[in-house]
């Protein structure tokens, strides 16, 4: 006698979609190094994040929730090649659990990524506000006064160069010099503006690009990490937006606004905020860049940003063996003050680079070949230029899937629509 399969309804399976994005968003914020799982072992982080995809994997599974589409299949293939890469090269057991969660993933059905790109979205957001408010207490003097935390030993190379310590407050940390601290840089969760960045610029490309909607808590979070970055990648969003939609001046409205927004806001701070944003944008960013890139050339700006010692390391790599430079150097863990694409280039080699950026390329595109996932690609070689090192966790993959798969979803509603 054959069994009777009986389908699962609706609300059963938006119920599927619903707990493995939330599965999904649990191994997110495991992984993506925020300052609340400072206090767990990275390789525990990672064992939790997969245990937790891999029951959410489990349960799509008995939904009919998993696809095996062609383009998926190639991506998956791409990931493994480089999992196999790091696991027999780099020889750590940690690589299982760091790339088992993105194969599982990339499976997924796509009403349960584009329900995770909804609690992401929300994440993100949470803390766009949330660093908002933070820069009120700190400029209102009032952030020493709440319950804390500190942290003195630093988190990276960076925070110990300057002589940070780490105000930590259970779910965000102000990473400060001294109690003078008179700006704050917003950062999210995470330990610096710079890293924040790319988290809310793949969520603002989404969002103006699939609902066009401009979001201003990531607008002025975007403006507070005083980060550069953010405003190239936030230019490069409405230039889409612009080309997309036919209408430019919608686009410049919102640049124009933004801009006079920002520099009232400048006039009216108090000396010492103005004072302490000089000195990051003009003094830390730009006049030591322009320094540098006069004297030794563009190069010398990531330069400006490493440390001898790596720069030491790199040369001798370049002038190393054929295996070593496919492979990269031994025993090279990225402490040695290097963030940028060299770092991938020591610690993996031409040849695991080479695989890291055709996965890059395989997420970006992963269903056409569109403006919308060049765009992506824009981001994500922004990301690798200078901190490379954010791919070997591989969240910056699930970013570029998560905001392709919402794009694509809204695509075909739009025809379903039009029908």
């Amino acid at each position: 006698m054959n069994a009777v399969v009986i389908p699962a309804n609706k609300t059963v399976l938006k119920r599927a979609d619903a707990m493995a994005a939330l599965c999904g968003m649990i191994w997110f914020g495991l992984i993506i190094d925020a300052c609340y799982t400072w206090f767990l072992p990275e390789l525990v982080r990672n064992i939790l994040g997969t245990i937790s995809v891999l029951y959410g994997t489990a349960i799509l599974a008995r939904n009919n929730g998993i696809v095996l589409s062609k383009q998926r299949r190639k991506a998956f293939f791409a990931v493994l090649f480089l999992a196999f890469f790091m696991i027999v090269v780099k020889f750590k057991a940690i690589f299982v659990f760091i790339y088992i969660p993105l194969l599982c993933m990339l499976f997924w059905r796509e009403t349960a990524l584009s329900k995770m790109y909804a609690y992401f979205k929300k994440f993100i957001i949470f803390y766009a506000i949330l660093s908002i408010l933070i820069e009120i207490l700190v400029v209102a003097r009032l952030w020493q006064h709440l319950p804390l935390i500190t942290i003195y030993e630093p988190q990276d190379w960076v925070q110990e160069g300057l002589g940070y310590v780490n105000y930590f407050y259970g779910f965000f940390c102000i990473p400060a010099a001294d109690t003078t601290l008179t700006f704050y840089r917003a950062c999210g969760p995470l330990r610096e503006g710079g890293h924040f960045i790319f988290f809310l610029s793949f969520l603002y490309l989404a969002e103006l690009i699939v609902y066009n909607r401009r979001n201003i808590w990531l607008i002025l979070c975007g403006i507070l990490t005083l980060s550069p970055n953010f405003l190239v990648l936030f230019l490069m969003a409405e230039i889409y937006s612009a080309i997309k939609n036919k209408r430019l001046l919608k686009p410049f409205l919102a640049i124009m606004g933004i801009a006079f927004g920002a520099i009232f806001l400048f006039v009216l701070s108090p000396e010492t905020i103005k004072d302490e944003i000089i000195r990051i944008i003009f003094e830390r960013m730009l006049e030591e860049s322009v320094e540098n890139m006069g004297s030794d050339g563009v190069m010398a700006i990531l330069d400006g940003r490493t440390g001898d010692t790596s720069i030491a390391i790199y040369h001798n790599f370049l002038n190393s063996s054929v295996f070593e430079k496919l492979i990269g150097v031994n025993n090279f863990d990225g402490d040695d003050m290097m963030s940028d694409y060299r770092w991938m280039l020591l610690y993996c080699g031409f040849l695991g680079t080479a695989l890291v950026l055709w996965c890059t390329y395989k997420f970006a595109f992963l269903q056409e070949r569109n403006l919308l996932g060049l765009c992506v690609f824009f981001i994500a070689m922004a990301a690798f230029i200078q901190r490379a090192w954010m791919f070997i966790q591989v969240y910056i993959w699930i970013m570029m899937l998560l905001v392709t798969n919402e794009y694509n979803m809204s695509q075909k509603l739009h025809k379903f629509k039009s029908r």
